[in-house]
């Protein structure tokens, strides 16, 4: 189960959860480019058993999901 950590409108929000032995941290940050731009970037974390390995898989799936649906600079 996933569960919001922390909200600050109009510049952040974390959340975190499970996945298989690790523990995700979300975090999603606002940066503000022009009044009609705003700058989206997600910070991820893990930690527990198998950090190492399973952090850059879910990384590398995460982003490929990512590039589907958002374009990136």
């Amino acid at each position: 189960m996933f569960r919001m950590m922390e909200f600050n409108p109009c510049r952040n929000w974390k959340w975190a959860g499970p996945f298989l032995w690790l523990t995700i941290h979300y975090d999603h940050r606002f940066e503000s480019l022009s009044s009609h731009q705003t700058k989206l970037r997600f910070v991820l974390a893990a930690y527990g058993f198998g950090v190492g390995f399973l952090a850059r898989l879910f990384a590398k799936i995460y982003r490929r999901n990512l590039k589907r649906r958002f374009r990136f600079s």
